[in-house]
């Protein structure tokens, strides 16, 4: 009775996702030199993903060394990664291993490196939901970090489906990354596919005081990890693409009180769900008194400003456009067409109120 209970719990866990299907070991074969065009084209390949709508803070940097020294017992202070851990622990891109041990020399994986790169540009959400690898699931703590390397082409993977986030980091890959992540200067195409970046890690003092016995297959340990990242960090986070003036993300997952301007007559609670495509983004409002959805798409004008246009209730036989305010707690909606009053005709403005508990 037990094994046949253990056994529907299996199946059932299978069923949702929660165990992979596939538990063998990664192909470690190096996709590393292919062009990320070729994954992204790939989409009947993709597993779908849970979206996740972390903050994201509009301006980030954290390029200098941290104003509280860590106390790790083995770190010295005159140890040449010293700076670097102080600002890796101070600015939350990794945290010791215990809260007395940093292990300089304990060896990096692959869903640890790009976790690092991405919490030092502020953790950016990635735009897309789906990812091509069978090794990386939503509850994985880097899955963000790998939707976001993979988009911006940081990573390429180590085969068509796996990404091997538990491969043993080497040198060769952590500074193709932070080459990746910096704009690829100098970028000539060289080959082997780490070459350029390895030039460039030399030109621009990463390897400085490091290992001595570098080579780009070998382990890349802890303490030079931080050490290349420290190093990097400011050209890697002026490479970013810059932040729009707003947060959209902020509004997203919460529910607010509609109120119309015109007659001041109450829309009851909406939830605003906020997701970026292609085309823009789309706001989704669910209304819980009318029991309808709004597929509103988001436009971010070149002036900084917002638009919107929807098709009212999805059927088409109203076109709503307008402007849309995000303000703090508040979104307002001034609407500029309206082609049967539903949304109160052209001039007025709807404002959505964050609820209470959100």
């Amino acid at each position: 009775m037990k094994a046949k209970l253990v056994s529907l719990i299996l199946v059932l866990c299978i069923a949702v996702g929660l165990v992979p299907l596939s538990a063998g070991a990664a192909d470690q074969t190096d996709m590393e030199g292919t062009d990320i065009s070729v994954l992204l084209r790939k989409e009947e390949a993709y597993h779908l993903f849970l979206r996740v709508f972390p903050y994201l803070p509009q301006e980030y940097s954290c390029t200098t060394v941290a104003s509280n020294q860590q106390t790790f017992t083995d770190v010295q202070d005159n140890a040449y990664y010293a700076d670097a851990v102080n600002w890796a622990v101070g600015c939350g891109v990794t945290n010791g291993t215990s809260p007395t041990t940093f292990s300089p020399d304990a060896t990096v994986t692959r869903g640890q490196a790009v976790t690092f790169l991405w919490r030092t540009v502020g953790k950016p959400a990635p735009k897309r939901t789906l990812c091509p690898f069978s090794d990386v699931t939503p509850r994985d703590y880097y899955c963000q970090a790998v939707l976001w390397a993979l988009e911006q082409g940081i990573t390429n993977g180590t085969s068509a489906n796996t990404f091997s986030p538990n491969a043993t980091l080497t040198r060769g890959h952590i500074v193709t990354f932070l080459w990746r992540a910096a704009g690829r200067p100098e970028n000539t195409g060289a080959s082997p596919w780490y070459t350029d970046a390895q030039t460039w890690a030399r030109k621009s003092g990463l390897l400085d005081g490091t290992a001595v016995d570098y080579t780009p297959e070998g382990d890349c340990p802890r303490a030079d990890v931080v050490t290349y990242l420290y190093r990097a960090s400011q050209q890697i986070i002026d490479a970013q693409p810059e932040k729009p003036a707003f947060d959209l993300y902020d509004y997203t997952g919460h529910w607010y009180d509609g109120h119309n301007s015109n007659n001041g007559q109450g829309a009851g609670l909406i939830r605003v769900t906020i997701t970026q495509a292609d085309d823009g983004y789309y706001m989704d409002m669910l209304s819980s008194r009318l029991a309808y959805h709004e597929d509103v798409l988001l436009v971010v004008l070149p002036d900084g400003r917002i638009s919107f246009h929807a098709e009212a209730h999805g059927t088409g036989y109203n076109i709503v456009s307008g402007d849309l305010l995000p303000d703090g707690e508040t979104i307002k909606m001034n609407i500029t067409e309206d082609n049967d009053g539903s949304w109160g005709g052209a001039g007025n403005t709807i404002l959505l109120y964050r609820g209470m508990g959100n």
